[in-house]
């Protein structure tokens, strides 16, 4: 009972930390999107979006290694075998240096002899060569020295990882806005960004030094069998890695050349939202693949199904009102976020239907998790190549009868098959009833929802929601309330004040040596 309680506490502990840093980055990121949209204009900034996706590609030069090493890492972390860790650092140091190389060189060919097929403006082809080298530069470094970010997951030291990235973020985003402010284009950004890239990489290299400082690198460590190991595991996650960009990184290609760059602009700002919504559950369920592995390995699977369940059921409360919010407050956020009426008009459409199947998507990242963490990748690698070639087949030729429209479709649709498909997979492999699963996980979440999307639809007709102060008030009274109503649901308000009242309690009499892992974080 006691290791379980453990377990449970580190996962809380470590999701706490990914989304308070992924809270820290979307508050970030909304601040600086119109900046970037405003300084850059829509026809560059297009263009930085399609470069981005490009460059999206150039990292399935991972092949899943860095899925592999957190899994490994893990597993050998909680078998105490240092030998073993020292074996997977420096195989997967040497694969990602050679990745590094690769991808920088591609990225450089690309940018003095593909870009002229691209229809970018001559005005603009220069700064776009730039960009992809400086951005291919960061991309070959963030290979070999990308690392330590996976030793930090595999060591379950996600605190520490969200306290440097973060860090480095706030750095680059207030450069970026001198940049900006300075007339600055698509060079300058490109070297922001590299600079702080390279910075938090040596910040992360610095932390796993300190956690374990017998982790070393050797030649003589690299070996056929840790490669095959690693592979084994890695090729899974390399195809759900291609077909993940194909779903999600290829519409602005698809796009680009069929409307042009500024239509790419409008279709990143809706696409990003979404993103942003599905980011900011998936940093919480990250943790969980590490936690999985440990739980395999001692055989435990009766808590691995528990975690399914309950997983489930919480990132569900926590989805549903983000899924709601962009349906109904969606449109009058984007108008004021980016101060463009127009704009907003033209996003709001492909919002509603890529935002379309958000809940069943998030609450199928914790099934994700668990196919990750047990190494049961084969089926759902090729679940997701499946979904791929209908997604691109799909954007392709809709495109060409309902332009952003049907390419939002084209995403949309194959994506709520798959889920759906995964749903009964997971269940399956796990020998989880789906009646008794859908009954546990989806049925509790929805009663506070469906008030709280009555209660917004009739504040959208009460309230101006034209300005920051009406899309906040309306907002955050409609959470309050979701918020109370999900803990009754869930807890019972007076069974969760009891529940939490300890843990209060603790923290103001706390004694820093009796926790020595929390004290070594805080120190990180």
């Amino acid at each position: 009972m006691h290791t379980v309680n453990s377990e449970k506490s580190k996962i809380v502990v470590n999701a706490a930390a990914n989304w308070l840093g992924f809270a820290v980055q979307i508050g970030i990121t909304l601040y600086l999107t119109p900046i970037l949209f405003g300084g850059l204009g829509r026809e560059r900034y297009g263009i930085f979006t399609v470069v981005d996706s490009i460059l999206t590609y150039l990292m399935l030069f991972d092949f899943g290694v860095g899925a592999s090493v957190v899994r490994y890492v893990s597993k050998f972390e909680a078998d105490a075998d240092q030998e073993r860790l020292n074996r997977v650092f420096s195989t997967s140091l040497f694969i990602f240096a050679v990745a590094g190389l690769a991808v920088f060189a591609v990225a450089g060919n690309i940018a003095w002899w593909a870009t002229p097929f691209f229809n970018i403006p001559p005005e603009q082809l220069d700064q776009t060569r730039w960009l992809l080298v400086l951005l291919g530069l960061n991309l070959g470094l963030g290979f070999p020295l990308g690392v330590f970010a996976c030793l930090l997951e595999g060591l379950r030291r996600f605190p520490a990882k969200i306290a440097i990235r973060t860090s480095l973020l706030i750095i680059r985003s207030i450069a970026l806005v001198i940049v900006m402010r300075q007339g600055g284009g698509l060079i300058q950004v490109g070297a922001v960004i590299t600079i702080c890239s390279i910075l938090e990489y040596i910040g992360m290299g610095c932390a796993v030094r300190s956690y374990r400082p017998g982790l070393r690198f050797s030649p003589a460590l690299i070996d056929k069998e840790t490669f095959h190991t690693i592979r084994g595991y890695g090729i899974h996650a390399f195809l759900i890695m291609v077909a993940g960009r194909i779903c999600f990184q290829t519409d602005a290609l698809v796009i680009f050349p069929a409307l042009g760059a500024a239509a790419v602009a409008v279709f990143a700002i809706a696409a990003r939202l979404v993103e942003y919504s599905k980011d900011s559950l998936r940093v919480i369920t990250s943790v969980l693949t590490p936690a999985v592995s440990v739980l395999e390995a001692r055989g435990d699977f009766a808590t691995i199904r528990g975690l399914l369940i309950k997983s489930t059921r919480y990132v569900l409360f926590l989805i549903l009102p983000v899924q709601i919010g962009l349906f109904v407050l969606g449109k009058p956020f984007i108008a004021v976020w980016m101060h463009d009426l127009e704009l907003a008009d033209q996003c709001y459409p492909i919002l509603l239907i890529l935002a379309a199947p958000l809940s069943l998507t998030i609450s199928q990242s914790v099934s994700t998790r668990i196919l990750y963490g047990t190494s049961r990748l084969r089926w759902f690698a090729r679940f997701s190549l499946v979904e791929a070639v209908a997604n691109l087949i799909l954007s392709v030729i809709l495109v060409q009868y309902c332009d952003l429209v049907g390419v939002a479709l084209g995403t949309m649709i194959p994506n709520i098959l798959m889920n759906l498909g995964l749903l009964v997979y997971i269940c399956r492999g796990l020998h989880v009833p789906i009646a008794d699963y859908l009954r546990r996980s989806f049925v509790p979440p929805f009663p506070p929802a469906l008030l709280l999307a009555g209660y917004w639809i009739a504040a959208a007709w009460i309230w101006n929601l034209a300005t920051w102060p009406g899309i906040l008030i309306a907002g955050a009274t409609g959470l309050l309330a979701y918020l109370l109503l999900a803990i009754q649901v869930e807890f019972g308000l007076r069974s969760f004040a009891r529940q939490v009242r300890p843990f209060m309690r603790r923290g103001r009499h706390r004694q820093p040596a009796n926790f020595p892992e929390e004290s070594a974080i805080a120190r990180a």
